[in-house]
């Protein structure tokens, strides 16, 4: 797996095989509602879903008031700077997260790191009570960045994928970007071969801030050593005009000429060419819309992605201004996506949860694993309470977790087919596993 697995913390251990029965399941890669089913784990994976009683001799768990959702995978965090909770509220995106002296840079620049692990541990508990499993992080400061993520998880049952980048930006002088010159420097190279070790994914933070030879020297570099490659691209108009007046043309067309990511993050300000462009591409692109819409930037125009082709995934960006919590993120994403379009139908209850799980799979490279409940997939699952008193009585399971279910909501979460957070009570001999951290 190109991912690290978190080690697992629950005070009683889930046995290696058991069955949830009775239970509501949205299974498959088409999030299709299957009631009064009975959910094989089997080794850490999805063994079945079927309406078959297990056989006696197993252990089970009564599903009768739960519904069992793929767990979610948080595509794209910048999880560090959730140091500084609201630290830049009420201000445009390039005072807050444009280097050299954005708010967020500052932060992280005078930020003790026991602050910083501390922030990180208490972000990840966030991310697990309210179903998330997995999570994308754009790395800053290097070396040094990735090894505070490694403390503030050690010993969580919570997945990460860390983003290797340099430690400064940008990669080349002004004058050097001004005359679209040079790869990048022997000192580069060898912060990057240092780091790609480290990590699955290599990122390009902005590509206006890299030369035509450097995207391609880059791309050249990650490929070579089998890595996933992501980026930003049109978070705001700003970022086409530097990229024109420097290069002439897009970063949207540069990025997809030259650097052919794995994913994209953001274009939120992109035109339907564009979206055609990375479509035909067969990239995907993981949009972040409360960040976007706190800080002004506007709601990412979900509806002409997905008409053009596009794979969208969700994720929660930087934490100093969102919650890395994906309920949070589908109840906004349906509301405020109805409310622009004056039309209640886009996006279904399954096109957004997809969003939420398969599509960030997708994203990351692991939908082979993760993002559905599928036969021989990871057995990574959210397991609401649907006799809470939030959401009973449950009519439409699909619309009632993307439009109304919390954390609190949330019974359980599997990873593995582990309980990593919340409780299970197995029938079969009454014991209450409870997970703890």
């Amino acid at each position: 797996m190109s991912f690290s697995d978190g080690h697992n913390t629950t005070s009683t251990s889930l046995p290696e095989e058991f069955a949830i029965t009775n239970v509501t399941v949205i299974a498959g890669d088409e999030m299709t509602v299957r009631p009064h089913s009975t959910l094989f784990v089997s080794g850490g994976r999805v063994r079945s879903v079927d309406t078959q009683p297990p056989p006696t001799d197993m252990s089970s768990v009564d599903g009768s008031s739960l519904i069992a959702a793929p767990a979610f995978v948080n595509a794209h965090t910048h999880i560090g700077d959730i140091v500084g909770k609201e630290d830049g509220f009420g201000l445009d995106s390039w005072r807050v997260v444009m280097p050299p002296d954005g708010v967020k840079v500052t932060l992280l620049a005078e930020a003790e790191d026991v602050a910083v692990i501390a922030a990180i541990r208490d972000a990840a508990h966030v991310m697990l009570a309210s179903g998330t499993t997995t999570f994308a992080d754009f790395r800053e400061s290097g070396g040094h960045g990735l090894d505070l993520l490694e403390r503030a998880l050690d010993g969580l049952p919570l997945r990460s994928m860390a983003f290797g980048r340099h430690a400064t930006h940008p990669p080349h002088t002004e004058d050097d970007l001004e005359a679209n010159r040079g790869g990048l420097s022997p000192a580069l190279v060898a912060e990057f071969e240092e780091l790609i070790e480290r990590v699955p994914v290599w990122s390009v933070p902005l590509a206006f801030d890299v030369t035509d030879e450097g995207l391609t020297h880059t791309a050249r570099l990650v490929r070579q050593r089998g890595k996933l490659l992501a980026t930003h691209c049109v978070e705001t108009d700003r970022y086409r005009v530097i990229s024109r007046q420097r290069f002439g043309e897009s970063d949207v067309e540069r990025v997809v000429r030259l650097l052919r990511p794995d994913h994209i993050v953001h274009m939120t300000n992109g035109t339907d060419e564009e979206f055609e462009l990375v479509a035909k591409a067969g990239i995907p692109v993981v949009v972040a819309p409360r960040m976007q819409s706190v800080m002004g930037i506007g709601l990412p125009p979900i509806d002409r992605m997905v008409a053009a082709g596009v794979t969208v995934a969700l994720g929660s960006d930087n934490g100093m201004l969102a919650s890395p919590d994906l309920l949070r993120e589908m109840e906004y994403v349906s509301r405020a996506t109805r409310a622009a379009r004056h039309d209640p139908s886009f996006p279904t209850p399954a096109e957004l949860l997809k969003m939420a799980t398969l599509n960030g799979a997708k994203a990351l490279g692991l939908a082979d694993e993760l993002g559905s409940i599928e036969q021989g997939k990871r057995a990574d699952i959210v397991l609401f309470d649907a006799d809470s008193r939030n959401l009973r009585p449950v009519r439409n399971p699909l619309a009632t977790v993307i439009n109304r279910a919390v954390a609190a909501d949330v019974r359980s979460v599997l990873v593995d087919g582990r309980l990593a957070s919340g409780r299970l009570e197995l029938a079969s001999d009454r014991r209450a596993s409870t997970a703890t951290a």
